[in-house]
C-alpha cells in the first residue's frame, strides 16, 4: 500500500509518499499548483507530475494541500477534477495541514508566508482565517505583497521623481531591465504573475540588507501586519505559539520584525522545517491507519 501527501502552493509542488509500513519511499517536486495563480489544468498537471517524480503516480491513498482554496466554490471547483484523477483523495487546504504537523489535531496557530499569506487557527472544532483573501484582496505580509510593493516603489522612483535609493538598481537588476523605463512595459506584460513579482522579494530584501530606508519600509509594514492577524488570532484561541512557515520568513528583518511584535505580547515563534508534504502525508496515513515513520 502506498500513501501519498501533495503540498502545492504559488512556487512549487512536492510529493511524499510512504509504503504500509510508514516508511518514506519517493519524494517528487514539480511547478506552482496555486489554481488562483496558474489556472486549474496547470495546478492538477503539477500535482501529477510531482507524484510522478515521488515514483507512484498513483497512490492507494492520497491527500492533496493546496494554497489558494479561499471559499466554498475554489473547493468545490479543484476537488471535483482532483477526484476524477484521484478517486477517495482528500483534498485541504496548505496551511491546516502544515498545522497538523505540528499540532496532530489539536489547537493551534500557523503564519504562512510565501507566494501568497495567511494566518490560521484551529480550535480544535473550527478554522479561522486571516490574511488570506488571494493576491488581490489581500495576502498581506506575503511576497507578492513585498514585491508588488518594490515594484511599485521603483516605479514611482523612474516615472514620478521620488528620490532614488539601492531599492531601484536590485528591482531593475533582478528583473534584467537595462532600460528603468521598460518597468512599464514589464508590468503590463504576461511577465507580470504572481510567482514573479513574489520573486522581486528577494531583490527588495537585498535593498533592505544594505539598510535602504524604503526597502526597510515595506518589510516592516508587510511583518507587521501578518504579526498584528498572528496576535488577534492566538489571543482569540488563548494560545501562547504561532507556527510559522515560508520563503519569506528568511528575510532576517521581516523575521525580526514578527518575532518582536508576537515576544511583546508574550507569544512564542516557532519556526516549521522540513518538508510541507508531510502534513498532507500525516493525514491520509492518519486516515488509512498507519503510522509515518520518523525520519
Amino acid at each position: 500500500m502506498i500513501i501519498a501527501g501533495v503540498n502545492g502552493g504559488g512556487t512549487k509542488t512536492e510529493a511524499v509518499c510512504c509504503d504500509h509500513t510508514g516508511k518514506i519511499v519517493g519524494r517528487g517536486s514539480s511547478g506552482p499548483s496555486n489554481y488562483q495563480n496558474v489556472g486549474l489544468e496547470a495546478a492538477i498537471k503539477h500535482i501529477e507530475e510531482a507524484l510522478s517524480n515521488s515514483g507512484f503516480p498513483n497512490p492507494d491513498a492520497l491527500c492533496v494541500a493546496l494554497a489558494g482554496i479561499n471559499t466554498k466554490n475554489d473547493f468545490n471547483v479543484v476537488n471535483r477534477l482532483l477526484l476524477e484523477h484521484h478517486p477517495g483523495a482528500i483534498l485541504e487546504h496548505d496551511a491546516f495541514s502544515e498545522l497538523y504537523l505540528e499540532a496532530r489535531g489539536k489547537p493551534g496557530v500557523i503564519a504562512i508566508a510565501g507566494t501568497g499569506s495567511v494566518v490560521l487557527g484551529y480550535d480544535g472544532k473550527n478554522r479561522h482565517r486571516r490574511a488570506d483573501l488571494g493576491w488581490f484582496l489581500g495576502d498581506e505580509g506575503s511576497g507578492y505583497y513585498i514585491g508588488r510593493e518594490g515594484i511599485r516603489a521603483t516605479a514611482r522612483m523612474v516615472f514620478e521623481g521620488e528620490e532614488e535609493t539601492q531599492l531601484k538598481k536590485e528591482v531593475l537588476d533582478h528583473l534584467e531591465l537595462k532600460n528603468p523605463e521598460d518597468i512599464m512595459d514589464w508590468a503590463y506584460s504576461k511577465l507580470n504573475t504572481p510567482t514573479t513579482v513574489a520573486g522581486v522579494t528577494t531583490a527588495v530584501d537585498k535593498a533592505a540588507l544594505s539598510g535602504d530606508k524604503v526597502a526597510l519600509n515595506i518589510f516592516r509594514k508587510a511583518s507587521s501586519n501578518l504579526a498584528d492577524h498572528a496576535v488577534e488570532m492566538a489571543l482569540k484561541l488563548n494560545l501562547r505559539r504561532v507556527y510559522i512557515k515560508g520563503g519569506v520568513f528568511n528575510s532576517a528583518f521581516f523575521f525580526s520584525n514578527f518575532m518582536g511584535i508576537l515576544a511583546h505580547r508574550g507569544i512564542d515563534t516557532i519556526h516549521i522545517k522540513g518538508s510541507a508534504a508531510i502534513g498532507p502525508l500525516l493525514i491520509a496515513a492518519d486516515k488509512s491507519g498507519i503510522r509515518v515513520a520518523e525520519e
